[in-house]
């Protein structure tokens, strides 16, 4: 899978550090990126491991992933934002964008060393 560019950002949007993600042109397509929370909890992390449904996955990343660009793959058109959004991680692509998201934000972010 390809790997993230990442940069942190100070955001005047939201009251807490972000961090951006370019995300791989070859799964997203052109220009797009995704914006999270610069911190996040160990529980919150052991939370999406354990979950035992998708819609407590998307409960979590909905308070972490606060902004992106990024369109939906059958009709083209924007996604709706995901901040206290879960509903919109449904219209994500399930066989590349979503594990990409999933893996690369949260459980293995770029910053740390793999395996850790």
């Amino acid at each position: 899978m390809a790997k993230a560019k990442e940069r942190m950002e100070e955001s005047s949007t939201f009251s807490f550090p972000t961090r951006r993600f370019d995300c791989p042109e070859d799964v997203f397509g052109k220009g797009k990126y995704i914006l999270r929370k610069r911190f996040m909890k160990v529980k919150a992390v052991r939370k999406i491991q354990a979950a035992s449904v998708e819609t407590e996955v998307f409960k979590v990343l909905a308070q972490y992933v606060v902004e992106w660009n990024l369109d939906d793959v059958e009709t083209g058109g924007p996604l709706a934002q995901p901040y206290q959004n879960p509903d919109v991680f449904d219209e994500v692509d399930i066989l590349e964008q979503f594990p990409w998201i999933l893996e690369t934000l949260f459980l293995n972010p770029p910053s740390f060393q793999k395996g850790r």
